[in-house]
């Protein structure tokens, strides 16, 4: 059985630094580029990749801001950012760690180092999502568990409230 390959996005405004990454990443990923901000929240808001390779430094928003708008939305909140950047203080690593990426690495970057980390990302998202689906569904009959019940039943009350929508009716 042929596998999927993770889906990609690297965010970058260098084109010598993205033809890098595709040249370490391609073999075995499918890759999406970006070569502004607008351009990266726009294709994580419709393509929904598996991982994104982040610069801090772009135009005309900074990595910080595409990562804080990513996080902000539902959809694309949970998808592993990883800051690589050539700003080297502690202070921006800090700054992006807390904005819940999962790892920064900075420039001039190791191809194998690279490749290892989005490796390693690449397996705990996969082990997290598959968790996630464990944690939904009831082994034996397939239906949703009453936790999966609950959260839908909260997301479902909060989007009619927002909507000024009555709960019992479609909203």
């Amino acid at each position: 059985m042929d596998e999927k390959k993770p889906k990609i996005l690297i965010a970058d405004d260098e084109q010598l630094f993205v033809k890098l990454m595709e040249a370490t990443l391609q073999d075995e990923n499918e890759l999406l580029f970006a070569f502004n901000s607008d351009e990266a929240l726009e294709k994580a808001n419709r393509e929904v990749p598996d991982l994104i390779l982040l610069d801090v430094v772009m135009a005309p928003k900074s990595g910080f801001e595409i990562c804080h708008a990513l996080k902000s939305e539902r959809r694309t909140r949970d998808i592993p950012i990883l800051f690589v950047t050539s700003s080297t203080t502690v202070r921006d690593e800090v700054k992006g760690l807390e904005m819940g990426a999962v790892d920064y690495i900075t420039k001039p970057v190791s191809p194998p180092i690279v490749k290892a980390r989005v490796r390693n990302h690449m397996e705990l998202k996969q082990y997290k999502d598959k968790l996630e689906r464990i944690a939904a569904e009831d082994v034996l009959t397939g239906l949703a568990t009453r936790r999966r019940f609950e959260d839908v039943l909260q997301s479902e009350w909060r989007r009619c409230r927002r909507q000024e929508a009555p709960f019992l009716s479609p909203c």
